[in-house]
């Protein structure tokens, strides 16, 4: 595990804080020294541009960014529906479920609350909408096993007709041209 050096004060006189940050640090980490300029431009009000001296022992700070943690969560699905939204009433949806686990079961009519599908997705509700509706189980290192529904809309839009009707006559133009 990565575990960031204890800075310990150093007088500029007495050491080279370049070999010092790229023997101390840089090496065990298997980092590249960075190149640094010693001036800098900078615009002031008086003068458009101006040069600067810097102090690399007074004015040059390393930053050291730890590595990011993997995350040990995992989704285990166990089963998944493709739902087309029928009809839309005050307290749910009445859904026709397409099962896309095992694909050999035939369709079926559900009824889902809307307290299952969150609010960002109630504007998509409409008839005609698509949702996926997934079961499975969350695990985490450590944490017990939580079995976990989630309901979510599709937000591709959906074709109009006149975008159908353009795919039908360029599909016509293709067959008319390979003939």
């Amino acid at each position: 595990m990565y575990s960031a050096p204890t800075a310990t004060p150093l007088a500029p006189e007495s050491v080279d804080t370049r070999t010092w940050f790229t023997s101390t640090i840089c090496r065990p980490l298997r980092l590249l020294p960075v190149k640094t300029c010693t001036t800098l431009d900078y615009a002031n009000s008086q003068t458009p541009t101006a040069r600067r001296r810097v102090d690399l022992h007074k004015d040059w700070t390393p930053i050291l960014v730890p590595p990011l943690r993997r995350s040990t969560e995992r989704f285990r699905l166990l089963q998944l529906w493709l739902g087309v939204v029928q009809e839309v009433a005050d307290d749910g949806l009445v859904v026709t479920l397409f099962d896309q686990t095992n694909r050999q079961y035939p369709e079926e009519d559900a009824t889902i609350s809307l307290s299952e599908i969150p609010e960002q997705d109630h504007p998509l509700l409409k008839p005609g909408a698509i949702l996926y509706w997934s079961i499975g189980y969350r695990e985490d290192q450590g944490q017990p096993r939580e079995r976990v529904s989630s309901v979510r809309a599709r937000r591709l839009p959906v074709w109009s007709d006149t975008d159908l009707e353009r795919g039908r006559a360029n599909a016509q133009k293709v067959i008319a041209d390979i003939k």
